[in-house]
């Protein structure tokens, strides 16, 4: 699955820890990943969508730590979208059917999500219950 930070003037891949993917109501995550860049492609385990249905997924962002001497950035808008067009135009989101063992590539237009604004970085307690983007 490929993701992408949208609207790069208003933050950076220093913004973020990492990214967790999850089934949307689900509290184990199916996948997770690390910003670099702008882009990033993760691994998604063990989801299994049927022929002509569509899963919710839901993306959690652990906000890095800001202030001085910290990496993330007050301020900053973090807005996570799913790449449709992947980069340089590759495809980048795929599936694997296991009954005719085919890959299946997924194409489309950009997410455009309205971003979280950063305003602290306190550590929750309940990391269950943070807000999420579902694509």
């Amino acid at each position: 699955m490929s993701l992408q930070l949208s609207d790069t003037e208003f933050n950076s891949p220093n913004d973020l820890n990492k990214v967790k993917v999850y089934i949307s109501g689900n509290f184990d995550p199916v996948g997770e990943a690390v910003f670099l860049g702008n882009e990033v492609s993760l691994f998604i385990n063990n989801v299994f969508i049927p022929k002509n249905e569509s899963i919710p997924l839901e993306i959690r962002a652990d906000i890095s730590a800001t202030g001085n001497g910290q990496p993330g950035k007050l301020g900053n808008i973090i807005k996570i979208d799913w790449n449709g067009d992947g980069s340089e135009g590759e495809y980048k989101t795929y599936g694997y059917n296991f009954i005719s063992k085919n890959i299946i590539h997924f194409t489309g237009e950009d997410t455009k999500s309205e971003g979280v604004w950063i305003t602290d970085s306190r550590q929750p307690t309940d990391t269950n219950n943070l807000p999420y983007l579902i694509i």
